[in-house]
């Protein structure tokens, strides 16, 4: 699951331009630290909550373009604060590292 997390964060440094790569992001943080699944939107709630969106007004207008879907609001974003959240889920890579290793 790792893994896929990882190719997923990769593609949304690659080519993010959209509001939705930062919910991806989330719930990616959110499986590494519980090992479950949660929705994009309340995973996006879940960051905001635990302060870890390094951009909390990108981060609520995810959830509320993700909320509500039939208004036209702007998706696009900032490439670079998809990265910079990014940056934020590869400390989680190497925290689940560890976590793993004491584990064992």
């Amino acid at each position: 699951m790792r893994d896929d997390v990882a190719r997923h964060v990769q593609v949304a440094r690659k080519y993010g331009a959209d509001v939705g790569w930062l919910l991806d992001i989330a719930r990616g943080i959110y499986t590494l630290r519980t090992g479950k699944i949660l929705a994009k939107t309340a995973a996006g709630e879940w960051a905001l909550k635990n302060n870890l969106c390094p951009d909390t007004d990108a981060m609520r207008k995810a959830i509320q373009c993700r909320k509500e879907v039939h208004l036209k609001t702007e998706r696009n974003i900032d490439n670079a604060i998809i990265q910079r959240f990014a940056d934020v889920i590869d400390t989680e890579f190497a925290n689940t590292v560890e976590r793993f290793a004491r584990s064992e």
